[in-house]
Formats: structure tokens, C-alpha cells, sequence
């Protein structure tokens, strides 16, 4: 059961959502009218699509147990967020990735073709598949702050993919790197590697993928990290940008950042550009 304010800030945010947004027809912006119509409305049945479904199946069905150390905002749902154990099937079905945005995100890394990519919250792993199976030989960093998560997902992900890599592209060694740690460490500790330091301009990432904290301060914070790991080309996606008043809240800060030129809200999903060629423009787009 949903409480009750949340509820009603859902309902009200995604009235005006739909209020604001627009699809392909009102766009006057080359590079978005081709990044939705040729990706965001494509409806091509990839079979990545039937790989994901199977492997959530198998999630949905599962009385598995972890005792989770949850470092963001939880569950919409009461019980989970005051919950320290969760069923895995219940944290596929009220905070994992849905099917929908892995659909888009396999679309979404095919049309971009990253070789870098960043994702800040790990969790089941179902954005970490749908990215991995629509661009094989991308090289992926998740982080995941729960160890028990953790653990978890590391173990299932490697027995998934060695399953449904397609033969002429397996899997190879280091393409995934999984790390168990806060948001906040990773980037302490990569500020301080001296290592990446001296590769900075060939380590920045081309995805930087935000699912965590879903807290508007935290959010913001993390955005000025994100900022220092970016490329001109970068796309930024923030998870649950319509959360709660204070991400919406965070969402508009960060839009209004100087460097972002282009940005996309799509409700689920608020995607960020850099592209310096580009003039400031918003967009509000129903997908």
C-alpha cells in the first residue's frame, strides 16, 4: 500500500506531466526528433526483449532473502522502506528497474553505442542486463552500496550472462566491473586514485546512469560528482526524476545547470546532454 501523500504527489506530477509533454510532432530539434523517433518510439521487437523477460521470471518467482543496508529513499511502499528483509521478488516488483525502461534502455545503448558506461545503483542488476545485452562490448561499472545486494546480483549476473550472450560476442573478462560501495566512496576514491587521474580524459564515462538515494540534496550532490566524469557526448540519465517533490525540486536545479544544453524529461526518466554545438533547450516527451 502506497501512503497516502505520496499517492496524491504522484498523481499531481504526472497530470502535469502529461499537461506539458508532447511527442516526435513537437519537437522542432533534429537531434531529439531523431533520438525519439528512431529510439524512444522504435517498435522493433529486439530479442534482448525475451532474454530480459525470461530472466525476470525467474526473479519474480523468488522467495530468496536479503538483508538489505538500503542507503536511498527505499520503496514508494511503507513496509519495505521500514523493512531490513525483502524478498527478492518483491524488490523486482516495487524497485527494480521495470520492463519498460529495459526495453528502452537496450534501444537507448544500441542508438548511442557508449563504450563507457557508469551505473549508480546496482540492485537486481536489471538495468546492468538490459545495458550489457544491447551493447555487448561496452565496458560497464555498477555500484551497488548494499553488500548483500551485492552479492546477490554478482552471483546471479555472471550465471545470466554466461547463459544469453550471444556465441559470436561472450562475455569477456573486466567488460563488467561490479563494486560495492556508497555513491559518495566511489567518488572519493576515484578523485584520489592517482591512476585515474592520469587517465582522466580517456576514463570519462559516455553513460552515467543515476538509480540510487532518490533524494533531491543527495541527487544534486551527486550530480556535481557526475559533472566531472562527463564528455561533450555524455548522456546522464537520473532515475525517478518525479519521485517526490524534493527529486522534482532537483530535477529543475539541474536542468538549469549551465553545462547541460539539452535535457529530457520523460517522467520515469530525466536524460541529460552536453552538447556544446547545441543551444539550452527542454523538452518534456511521453514515451
Amino acid at each position: 500500500m502506497i501512503k497516502l501523500d505520496t499517492f496524491r504527489y504522484a498523481l499531481s506530477s504526472y497530470s502535469k506531466f502529461l499537461w506539458r509533454s508532447t511527442n516526435a510532432h513537437g519537437i522542432h530539434s533534429p537531434f531529439v526528433y531523431d533520438l525519439v523517433t528512431k529510439c524512444f518510439y522504435d517498435q522493433k521487437k529486439y530479442p534482448q526483449y525475451a532474454i530480459l523477460h525470461t530472466i525476470r521470471k525467474e526473479l519474480g518467482r523468488s522467495n530468496h532473502i536479503i538483508q538489505v543496508l538500503d542507503f536511498g529513499a527505499g520503496s514508494r511502499a511503507p513496509g519495505l522502506q521500514k523493512s531490513q528483509t525483502r524478498r527478492v521478488k518483491k524488490m523486482l516488483s516495487s524497485a527494480a528497474t521495470s520492463a519498460k525502461r529495459q526495453r528502452l534502455f537496450v534501444r537507448l545503448v544500441q542508438y548511442f553505442e557508449p563504450e563507457n558506461i557508469l551505473e549508480l545503483g546496482t540492485h537486481l542488476g536489471m538495468g546492468t542486463l538490459a545495458i550489457k545485452l544491447g551493447i555487448p562490448e561496452a565496458e560497464i561499472t555498477s555500484v551497488e552500496g548494499c553488500q548483500n545486494t551485492f552479492e546477490f546480483t554478482k552471483n546471479n549476473i555472471e550465471r545470466w550472462l554466461s547463459k544469453t550472450m550471444p556465441a559470436d560476442k561472450p562475455l569477456k573478462s573486466g567488460q563488467i566491473k561490479l563494486v560495492n560501495s556508497s555513491f559518495a566512496e566511489y567518488f572519493e576514491k576515484r578523485s584520489k586514485d592517482r591512476d585515474a587521474q592520469q587517465k582522466i580524459s580517456s576514463q570519462k564515462f559516455d553513460l552515467i546512469y543515476l538509480d540510487g538515494h532518490h533524494n533531491g540534496p543527495a541527487t544534486l550532490d551527486y550530480f556535481e560528482q557526475i559533472k566531472r566524469q562527463v564528455h561533450k557526448d555524455s548522456l546522464v540519465i537520473i532515475d525517478d526524476i518525479h519521485w517526490s517533490q524534493s527529486m522534482t525540486a532537483a530535477w529543475n536545479k539541474i536542468i538549469k545547470d549551465p553545462q547541460v544544453t539539452v535535457s529530457i524529461d520523460t517522467y520515469f526518466w530525466g536524460l541529460i546532454f552536453f552538447r556544446k554545438e547545441q543551444a539550452k533547450e527542454h523538452f518534456v516527451v511521453r514515451v
